[in-house]
């Protein structure tokens, strides 16, 4: 082999080798940046909702009930979307409240315009339960919120 045969084949083999770091180095780029998603795992902006509780007018209701009025949370949505969503909660009724969402609990509302912000990740879409508990045992209340895709 003479001198200027091997100089060819060894900046071959170093032209082959950076080119094979590059490759790697484009392939890995991507995985390691913050800004890059993989498709299917973008994660979901949050959804604000207001949600409501009232006192209802049921004059049936509440003369089996000891003249109390049922509570019920009014969401501003009638359907919600799979992911994260804030819940930011307010209490017109007369007395402290707490709502539930499949299982999980705001804190404790004080009556005539108490608040609070509760954040629920829904996981998969179907209905779930949602609880008004009150101060009045009689006046607490349940219904279902519809979770969408």
């Amino acid at each position: 082999m003479s001198g200027g045969t091997g100089k060819r084949l060894r900046g071959r083999i170093v032209g082959i080798s950076g080119m094979c770091a590059l490759i790697v180095c484009a392939a890995i780029a991507p995985a390691a940046s913050p800004h890059v998603f993989v498709v299917g795992t973008t994660p979901r902006p949050t959804l604000k909702v207001d949600v409501m509780i009232r006192q209802e007018s049921d004059p049936v209701y509440a003369a089996s009930n000891g003249g109390a009025p049922p509570v019920k949370a009014f969401f501003s949505a009638k359907e919600l979307n799979v992911g994260p969503v804030l819940l930011v909660i307010r209490n017109d009724s007369d007395d402290s409240q707490q709502l539930s969402v499949d299982g999980a609990y705001s804190k404790i509302m004080g009556p005539n315009g108490g608040t609070a912000v509760m954040r629920v990740t829904f996981k998969r879409p179907g209905l779930y339960i949602v609880g008004v508990d009150s101060d009045n045992r009689i006046q607490g209340t349940t219904g279902l919120i519809k979770v969408i895709e």
